[in-house]
């Protein structure tokens, strides 16, 4: 009698950790964690993209971040944009969850350019280990929608570093991604492509 409850118990508890207990389900998100990084890209312009970037919960969700990212050769429209274009952090609004080494960062953020600030920023980052392909990608918007993104792109140097959740990582991950969907108002080159528009970093924005 003795065995069989014993083995009962051993049976309820391999079902409350797998999740097949009536009720019972096993979250796909880990703890709620904190990411850094820094190095640099190369964007379409051909040009550096340098950053530094941090982001998670931190005694509550979220509360904790920073950016800083340095454009070389952003072909900003007008022409008159400035070169290099920065982009510095001013706060962190969420923290996202996107898979097991994939993590997305907005905020708010100032830059160097009166056409262009102050913005709302959203890092995307993924690591993928020691010596790998870490990604990066940044997107910047404002009213109009989306102002700057690089796109994803491979580590030209640098690292991500997905840390492990401490007691002080307390909070939630936000829901859903903060990136948006490129050129909602259409791809182009000139001004001219975009109508009644104005072309910024390869997609129509109105005026």
């Amino acid at each position: 009698m003795r065995r069989m409850i014993c083995i009962l118990v051993i049976f309820v508890a391999v079902l409350a950790l797998t999740g097949e207990l009536t009720g019972g389900s096993v979250n796909a998100q880990t703890a709620c964690d904190f990411v850094t990084g820094g190095g640099f890209i190369i964007p379409a312009t051909g040009a550096h993209g340098n950053f530094g970037v941090g982001g998670g919960c931190k005694h509550g969700s979220p509360t904790w971040g920073h950016l800083e990212y340095v454009d070389h050769g952003s072909g900003l429209a007008p022409t008159t944009a400035p070169t290099p274009f920065n982009v510095h952090g001013t706060g962190v609004t969420g923290y996202f969850f996107l898979g097991p080494t994939t993590r997305e960062i907005s905020g708010t953020a100032r830059t160097n350019d009166s056409n262009n600030s102050p913005v709302n920023y959203c890092v995307h980052v993924t690591d993928n280990g020691p010596g790998s392909t870490d990604i990066f990608q940044i997107q910047l918007t404002d009213t109009s929608g989306v102002v700057y993104d690089t796109g994803p792109h491979t580590l030209a140097g640098g690292n991500i570093e997905l840390h492990k959740p401490n007691p002080s990582n307390t909070g939630d991950f936000s829901s859903g991604s903060c990136l948006i969907s490129a050129c909602e108002f259409g791809s182009c080159v000139v001004d001219g492509d975009c109508g009644a528009g104005v072309c910024r970093s390869g997609c129509c924005a109105p005026l």
